[in-house]
C-alpha cells in the first residue's frame, strides 16, 4: 500500500503562541497523519514524507497504528548498504506509539511527555479514532512567551558546537558523527571556504533518492542560509517558518559561529517558561506597581505550572496555592488557606533543619533543597523545594513563596541504583563495595578519636553440606536466617556484611576495647549455634571466626581483612567451629610515611613522574580520545602505582604542582601532535578538590590553552562524586566550563552522590566504574546496575563511557545497552605517548575489535 494522508484535504490547524488555560489537546493537534503498510518499502515511504514535509510516517495494519519511523531513525540506516533502502518498514519503525484523549487539557501533557519519555502522542477521541499526531513542540508554541522571542537573539541560543566533516567526507562517517553527538545536522566545509548542511531530513531524501554519491558534499543542502548573530528570536522563528527551513547559520564579523534550528527555538522558550514562573511570583505580590496585563500574565504562569506554588505572609499562614499543589498534596485550597506549611511537615528533619532553612532565608533571601515532606493520604513526599523571600515597594519583605517538584521518582530511582550497587540480593546485608566504605569510615574516625575499631571475619562451616543434601533453596534459607542472627549479635552502629557464599564480616566502630570485641566474636558463635529450623529439618550450625583490631593488627582495610581472613582459616585449619585473633603485626613508622612524601616533592624535579595515555574509544571501536595517566618510576621502589602516591600529594599539598604538571604536559603534547598532523579528539585529565579550591586554577586552565593553542572542546576534566557534594567545588564548575572545556563525572556508581547532582551541574559525560563492568556478565545486579546508570544518562543528555572493558562480550553488551563510549586492556593499557602515538596515532592497521 502506498503512503497516503488520513486526511487528504491537505487542510493546517493554525497555531498561535495563545495558551488560554482550557486549551485541549484537540484544538491544537495536527489532523494530516501520513500513513503506510508495513510491507511498504522504506524508500517509497521516506519519498512520501519528503513529498508531504512530513517528519515522520505511521505504519497501519487493519486501520490501527502498529508503529511509527520519523527522521531521527534515519540514523540508524546503514547508507553503504543499498539493500536498505528497499527494506520494508515494518523492520525498522518503533512500535507501540502512545495515544492521549482529545479532551486532555494541554496543560496537563508537558508532565506526560516527561513522566513517558516521548515526543510525540496519537490523540484519539471517545470512539479509540485517531485525529491526529500531538508533538511536544505543538505544547511549546501555545504557551504565552511571544513578547520573549523579542528580547531575544540567536547568538544566545547558537549551537556552536556543531560538528564538521569536510565534503569528501562519506555518508556512514556524517551518518556515525551525528549518532555519536547526538544532534540532528552537520556542517559540511567546501574547498572554496562555504558551508553547506546535512540535516535528518536530507538523509530522508537520500533516502528516498536511493544515492549512487557517498560523498556528503554532494548530498548536503547547499548553500547554507544564515542570519546575523543580533537577530532576535522572533524574526529568526518568522524566517524559518517562512521558508520552510529548520536550520540556519549564525553570523558574525568573524564568521561563521554555528547552528540554530527552531527546535532550540523552541527549547529556549521552555526554558524561559520556568525563568518567567519565578518573576510571577514577584510580580503577584506586587500587584499595585505593575501592571495588569503583567499581572494576568503572573496569574495564568502560576495557576498553569506543573510545580507546586505556596505564598505566604510574613507569620507563615498560606494566603494561596496553585493546582499543582493540590494534584501532588493532596490538599485542597480550603484545607490550607490560613495554615502553615507544618502541614506537609513528615516528622523527619530535626528543629536544626528548619532553624539552617530560615537562616540561610533570613540572610540571603531565597533557600533550596531536598525536603521530605508527607501527602494528605499519608505517604511521604520528597521534593525539590526554593522559597524565596518576596519584597515590596518599601524594600521590605512582605511574603514568602515556595516553588517545590516531586522528586519520588527520582528517589526511587535512585534507591534502587544504590542498592543494587551496595547491597547483597540475596539478605539485603551491606555488599563488598559498601564494607570497604564502612570500614574506611570506621578506621577514619577511630584515627581522629584514637579508638579502636574491630573485624571478625565469618565463614560457615559444611554450608556446601546444606547446599548439596537439602538443595540450594534450603542454603539460602539459611543464609538469610543467619544473616538476621548476625544483625542481632551488633550495635545499631555496626556492620554486618555479605562478602558471598558463606562468608560474613562484622565491623565493630570504636569498641571499648580489646576484649570486648572477642566477647561479641564469642556471642556470634554461640547465637549461630543455636538450632534452626530449615524445610522443616532441624539443623545445627557452627562456624569459623577470625579476628582482627586497628590499630594492632593493621592501619587500612586491606591489612585488617586479610589478617582476620587469616586467623578465620587457622580456625578452620584446626578443626573449625572457633576464633581466633590475629596477632599483632609490625607495621611502617611515620618515619616510611615522611620519606615516600620527601620523595614525592624531589620526583617532579628529577622527572621520574611521567603520563601515559589510555586510549578512549567509539562504539565502533574507534580512537576518540585518550585519558592522561600518571607514572611514578621510583629510582629505589620501583613503579608505585598512583592509589598510593595520590593520597599523600593531597594531604601535602602537593597535588596543586602535580596537577599543574598534568595539566601542561598533556596540553603540550597535544599540540606537538596536532602540529605533526596527528589528530587527537580530545584529551582527559584528572582534577581534584583541592584544585578547584584554588583561586587562581581557572585562570591557569585558561592560559594553558591559550599557549598551546588548544580548542577548549578538546579538554575534558574528571572529577570524582566527593567534588560534586563539596559546595566549595561544586560552585567552580560553572567557572571552568564557561572556558568551554567539557566535565566527566568519574567512577559513577561508587560514591554517595544524590542523582539530582547530576542535574544541578553541568556535566557532560558519566564514566561507569570498572567493578561493574568487571563482573556485569556474571553478576546479573551489576548488569542490571550499568544497565540503569546508561539509561539515566541518556535521559539527563549525557555521554556514558565504561571503564575496565576488558573482553569483547563486554564491549559488545555495552554497546547494545547503548554505552558511548569505551576504555579499558581490551583497546590497550596506559601507555607511553610515543607507544600510544605508534600505536593509535599512526599505525594504518585495523585492530580485532573494530566494528564495520
Amino acid at each position: 500500500m502506498p503512503p497516503q494522508f488520513l486526511n487528504d484535504s491537505g487542510d493546517k490547524l493554525e497555531t498561535s503562541l495563545s495558551f488560554p488555560a482550557d486549551l485541549s489537546v484537540g484544538e491544537v493537534v495536527q489532523p494530516d497523519i501520513l500513513y503506510c503498510s508495513p510491507d511498504t518499502q522504506l524508500n517509497e515511504a521516506a519519498a512520501a514524507m519528503q513529498e508531504r514535509h512530513c517528519s515522520s510516517i505511521l505504519i497501519m495494519v487493519d486501520g490501527h497504528p502498529a508503529g511509527i519511523w520519523t527522521e531521527r531513525d534515519t540514523l540508524s540506516i546503514d547508507f553503504e548498504d543499498p539493500s536498505q533502502f528497499t527494506r520494508p518498514i515494518g523492520q525498522v519503525m518503533s512500535k507501540p506509539v502512545a495515544t492521549i484523549h482529545s479532551n486532555t487539557m494541554l496543560r496537563s501533557v508537558a508532565g506526560l511527555f516527561q513522566q513517558n519519555k516521548l515526543r510525540h502522542f496519537l490523540v484519539v477521541d471517545d470512539d479509540n479514532k485517531l485525529l491526529g499526531i500531538l508533538s511536544q513542540t505543538d505544547v511549546v508554541e501555545h504557551q504565552v512567551l511571544e513578547h520573549y522571542l523579542h528580547l531575544r537573539t540567536v547568538g544566545s541560543v547558537v549551537r556552536k558546537s556543531t560538528p564538521r566533516l569536510s565534503a569528501e567526507s562519506t555518508l556512514m562517517d556524517a551518518v556515525r558523527r551525528m549518532q555519536q553527538r547526538s544532534t540532528d545536522a552537520i556542517l559540511v566545509s567546501y574547498p572554496d571556504d562555504s558551508y553547506g548542511i546535512l540535516t535528518e531530513r536530507d538523509l530522508v531524501r537520500l533516502i528516498a533518492q536511493r544515492p549512487s554519491s557517498q560523498s556528503i558534499g554532494e548530498s548536503a543542502s547547499r548553500p547554507l542560509q544564515s542570519l546575523p548573530h543580533d537577530m532576535s528570536l522572533y524574526r529568526a522563528r518568522n524566517f524559518l517558518t517562512e521558508s520552510g527551513i529548520r536550520h540556519v547559520g549564525v553570523t558574525n564579523d568573524t564568521g561563521l559561529l554555528g547552528l540554530v534550528s527552531f527546535s532550540e527555538i523552541m527549547s529556549d522558550i521552555e526554558v524561559a517558561y520556568v525563568r518567567e514562573l519565578q518573576d510571577a511570583l514577584q510580580v503577584r505580590d506586587c500587584a499595585l506597581s505593575t501592571s495588569r496585563r503583567n499581572l494576568q500574565l503572573a496569574e495564568r504562569i502560576i495557576e498553569n505550572t506543573l510545580e507546586g506554588v505556596i505564598i505566604t505572609d510574613l507569620r507563615g499562614r498560606i494566603l494561596s496555592i496553585n493546582p499543582a499543589f493540590t494534584r501532588i498534596t493532596g490538599y485542597t485550597e480550603a484545607e490550607v488557606i490560613g495554615k502553615t506549611p507544618g502541614i506537609l511537615s513528615s516528622g523527619r528533619h530535626g528543629e536544626s533543619f528548619y532553624l539552617n532553612m530560615w537562616r540561610d532565608l533570613n540572610a540571603h533571601g531565597h533557600w533550596q533543597g531536598e525536603i521530605w515532606n508527607r501527602k494528605k493520604n499519608g505517604e511521604l513526599l520528597p521534593e525539590y523545594l526554593s522559597i524565596t523571600a518576596i519584597h515590596g515597594e518599601d524594600d521590605q519583605v512582605s511574603h514568602y513563596a515556595a516553588m517545590f517538584n516531586d522528586i519520588t521518582k527520582l528517589k526511587a530511582s535512585e534507591e534502587s541504583i544504590r542498592n543494587m550497587a551496595y547491597r547483597d540480593p540475596l539478605t539485603d546485608l551491606p555488599n563488598r563495595r559498601l564494607l570497604d566504605d564502612r570500614l574506611d569510615m570506621a578506621i577514619a574516625q577511630a584515627h581522629r578519636h584514637g579508638t579502636l575499631v574491630g573485624v571478625i571475619f565469618i565463614d560457615l562451616d559444611h554450608f556446601k553440606h546444606v547446599n548439596d543434601s537439602l538443595g540450594h533453596g534450603a542454603g539460602d534459607e539459611l543464609l538469610v536466617e543467619q544473616a538476621r542472627r548476625l544483625e542481632r549479635c551488633v550495635r545499631e552502629n555496626d556492620t554486618v556484611a555479605r562478602l558471598g557464599g558463606d562468608e560474613f564480616v562484622i565491623v565493630l566502630s570504636e569498641p571499648e576495647s580489646i576484649e570486648s570485641v572477642h566477647q561479641t566474636a564469642e556471642r556470634v558463635m554461640e547465637t549461630m549455634r543455636t538450632p534452626l529450623s530449615i524445610q522443616g529439618r532441624d539443623l545445627v550450625q557452627t562456624c569459623s571466626l577470625g579476628i582482627s583490631v586497628y590499630p594492632e593488627n593493621g592501619l587500612d582495610r586491606e591489612t585488617l581483612l586479610k589478617h582476620a581472613d587469616a586467623a578465620m582459616y587457622e580456625v578452620k585449619s584446626n578443626g573449625r567451629d572457633g576464633l581466633s585473633a590475629c596477632a599483632p603485626a609490625t607495621h611502617l613508622h611515620s618515619s616510611d610515611h615522611l620519606t615516600l612524601m620527601l620523595n614525592l616533592r624531589q620526583a617532579l624535579d628529577n622527572g621520574e613522574i611521567e603520563l601515559y595515555y589510555q586510549p578512549l574509544m567509539d562504539s565502533f571501536g574507534r580512537l576518540e580520545g585518550a585519558e592522561a595517566l600518571l607514572r611514578w618510576h621510583h629510582p629505589e621502589h620501583g613503579f608505585i602505582p598512583p592509589d598510593s602516591f595520590i593520597s599523600l600529594a593531597e594531604e601535602s599539598g602537593l597535588i596543586i604542582p602535580i596537577g599543574d604538571f598534568v595539566l601542561r604536559q598533556a596540553a603540550e603534547q597535544l599540540a606537538r601532535w596536532h602540529d605533526q598532523g596527528l589528530m587527537l579528539p580530545e584529551i582527559s585529565i584528572n582534577v581534584s578538590g583541592r584544585q578547584l579550591r584554588d583561586h587562581s586554577f581557572i585562570d591557569r586552565v585558561r592560559k594553558t590553552l591559550e599557549i598551546n593553542r588548544i580548542a577548549p572542546a578538546q579538554l575534558v576534566f574528571e572529577l570524582t562524586e566527593s567534588v560534586l557534594m563539596d559546595t566549595v567545588t561544586g560552585a567552580r564548575l560553572q567557572d571552568l566550563k564557561d572556558l568551554g572545556v567539557s566535565l566527566a563525572l568519574d567512577d559513577f556508581g561508587t560514591g554517595y552522590a544524590a542523582l539530582i547532582y547530576l542535574r544541578r551541574f553541568p556535566l557532560d559525560r558519566l564514566k561507569i566504574d570498572r567493578s561493574f563492568v568487571r563482573d556485569m556478565l556474571d553478576n546479573a545486579p551489576d548488569a542490571a546496575i550499568v544497565s540503569a546508570l546508561i539509561r539515566l544518562a541518556k535521559e539527563l543528555h549525557l555521554q556514558v563511557v565504561a571503564e575496565g572493558v576488558e573482553k569483547s562480550s563486554q564491549f559488545e553488551a555495552l554497546r547494545n545497552y547503548g554505552c558511548d563510549l569505551f576504555q579499558g586492556y581490551l583497546f590497550a593499557p596506559a601507555l607511553p605517548a610515543t607507544e600510544f602515538e605508534a600505536r593509535f596515532l599512526i599505525s594504518e592497521q585495523e585492530p580485532e575489535y573494530l566494528v564495520t
